[in-house]
């Protein structure tokens, strides 16, 4: 008997969770970039805590749900759009704030 239900592909699970990605943190996300981006050096460094502060500022989510529902996991829709992506955050032993740097591709 063959299977009705098949798996779901790796491409199909991303573009699914790009889809579930509530439009205020993707305009979160958009504004800081904006805020931060030096046409100098091409790139804007946002702290992860800067983020999640601009979307409860837009919205009616806490901090809990941001990170429940995976919306930071946001460098794929970034990449897609023509920008490198890197997540900095710290090991157990390091202190600093996580961080997102978002680079023009050349």
């Amino acid at each position: 008997m063959e299977n009705k239900v098949k798996p779901i592909t790796p491409d199909q699970a991303i573009e699914k969770h790009v889809k579930s990605i509530p439009d205020f943190v993707i305009e979160s996300v958009n504004e800081l970039i904006s805020e931060k981006l030096s046409t100098e050096t091409r790139y804007a460094t946002i702290l992860q805590k800067d983020i999640v502060e601009r979307i409860i500022s837009k919205s009616d989510v806490d901090k809990s749900e941001i990170f429940r529902n995976h919306w930071l996991d946001i460098e794929e829709i970034y990449r897609n759009a023509g920008w490198d992506v890197e997540y900095d955050s710290p090991a157990y032993c390091e202190h600093y704030d996580a961080s997102f740097t978002f680079t023009i591709k050349n």
